[in-house]
């Protein structure tokens, strides 16, 4: 019987190493490295150290009826994202999804009120960086909030997506670069030997160990 290949990233610091090497050869002038939190900080700490750029954060929290059934997306920053034909799917009507936006968005704003602030994005290439994207509803949400902050152009980077989610992708944002695709909708993130849960305190802690490497690749 054939063996299954071993997943392509060790874990999101593994692949956060992968991708820099996939998008510092663009050679952005000054962009701003932006991490989808928290999944995306440990890999977007990665690219901004390669790149000697700033890091910031936009918090996403998902609007789902029970654990990775997703019908939106909401971000402390800017106005939730929802696809009302997956709610229709799920058999949520409008009155229970208008309250799970209204909870995801204060949960958004609550947890964004624990990251410090991030660097100015205007006139800027953002480059946003996650761990992983599935339906798209998390960049969605991230590229809208963003723009609103005025940078010249955004460009999405991600170890893995799966296959299809290109042509959303265009619509949102300038440029999208990733490593490896997932044809299995349900988990592109069987691609990571370690696949365990980021959370906001994990995401942190990542940032207060990153700070002196960011500060190093900024001097270089």
């Amino acid at each position: 019987m054939r063996s299954l290949a071993p997943p392509p990233f060790v874990n999101r610091i593994d692949a956060g190493r992968q991708l820099a090497g996939r998008v510092t050869h663009l050679r952005f002038e000054e962009p701003v490295v932006v991490a989808i939190a928290p999944a995306g900080v440990p890999v977007a700490l990665e690219v901004a150290v390669a790149f000697g750029a700033p890091l910031g954060t936009v918090v996403i929290e998902p609007i789902e009826p029970r654990r990775g059934y997703a019908v939106g997306a909401a971000t402390g920053i800017g106005p939730a994202v929802v696809d009302p034909a997956r709610a229709v799917a799920l058999g949520i009507d409008r009155w229970r999804l208008e309250a799970m936006v209204l909870a995801a968005s204060s949960n958004a704003r609550d947890r964004t009120e624990r990251y410090a602030s991030g660097p100015a994005l205007s006139g800027r290439v953002v480059v946003l960086v996650d761990d992983g994207t599935r339906h798209g509803l998390s960049l969605v949400a991230a590229a809208r909030a963003l723009r609103r902050f005025g940078p010249v152009r955004i460009v999405f980077a991600t170890p893995v997506w799966t296959t299809g989610i290109a042509s959303l992708l265009r619509s949102e944002v300038d440029d999208a670069i990733h490593v490896v695709e997932a044809i299995d909708l349900r988990c592109p993130y069987g691609r990571y030997e370690d696949s365990r849960a980021v959370t906001d305190g994990d995401a942190q802690a990542f940032l207060r160990e990153g700070a002196g490497r960011l500060e190093s690749a900024w001097a270089s």
